[in-house]
């Protein structure tokens, strides 16, 4: 195995930067430059890299951070030593270069939207298939009555409305019109997913309370870490999601 494939493997692993530099000899620099690359590639995520410190680091670097401190290594490092609260330098370092609040938060916004998008265009291509194309079809018979009018509503109060009113559709909407159509949507779903509908029902609902949070930010009340891994384990789960032939 390489140095950037055990690199993948050991963060994956939740062994920090600075633990894969003692193992494998090299320098902090060199790992972070094949961490680097690996995230480029979409084979890691920086969230994968700054969870792999501690919680206490990564809470009191983000302490200091939250105070002003200069968001220099040595300088967190110092300041922490002397409150008594001994932090390695390559922690800090992994912290200020994967661990920022904005970065963290748009890849879960990213992994939000992969869901949400690839469970509207599954329950559409679902129903399309069992009831038919067209608004006679899967619209009328696969949708509920209130969910179209409220598509309907909210596409005629947009000041530039998108073509279909199903585009319209929230999170929670999505999660009605599949347990009502369990049946049927569940034979596009991966198999591990599609066995338990009170279970998918449940990931949805915590999901989108999760989603409020990340489009709300001035509620203040940012996700818990283990939100990030409920996300991102989530999206693994309902993996590759079909498109709909005529659909982008």
């Amino acid at each position: 195995m390489g140095v950037r494939d055990e690199c993948r493997s050991l963060v994956r692993q939740g062994t920090s930067p600075s633990e894969i530099a003692r193992r494998r000899k090299i320098s902090l620099k060199s790992v972070f430059s094949n961490l680097d690359e690996l995230i480029g590639r979409g084979d890691l995520r920086r969230s994968d890299v700054a969870f792999t410190v501690p919680p206490a680091t990564r809470k009191a670097i983000a302490d200091l951070l939250g105070k002003g401190h200069s968001p220099l290594g040595w300088r967190l490092e110092r300041t922490l030593r002397l409150q008594k609260s001994p932090v390695e330098v390559a922690d800090i370092e992994t912290v200020l270069r994967y661990g920022t609040v904005s970065g963290v938060l748009g890849e879960m916004y990213e992994d939000i939207r992969s869901i949400e998008v690839g469970l509207h265009r599954t329950v559409r291509l679902a129903l399309e298939e069992e009831y038919g194309r067209g608004e006679l079809g899967w619209w009328r018979k696969g949708v509920p009555d209130a969910i179209r009018a409220s598509c309907q509503t909210k596409r005629e109060q947009d000041e530039d409305p998108v073509s279909e009113a199903y585009n319209y559709t929230d999170l929670m909407e999505l999660r009605e019109i599949t347990v009502k159509n369990w049946d049927v949507v569940r034979r596009k779903l991966p198999q591990s997913v599609g066995a338990d509908r009170k279970q998918l029902g449940s990931d949805l609902a915590r999901l989108n309370g999760i989603r409020r949070n990340v489009m709300h930010p001035v509620r203040d009340a940012n996700p818990a870490e283990d939100d990030f891994q409920f996300v991102h384990t989530l999206r693994d789960r309902l993996g590759h999601v079909p498109v709909p032939e005529g659909q982008v």
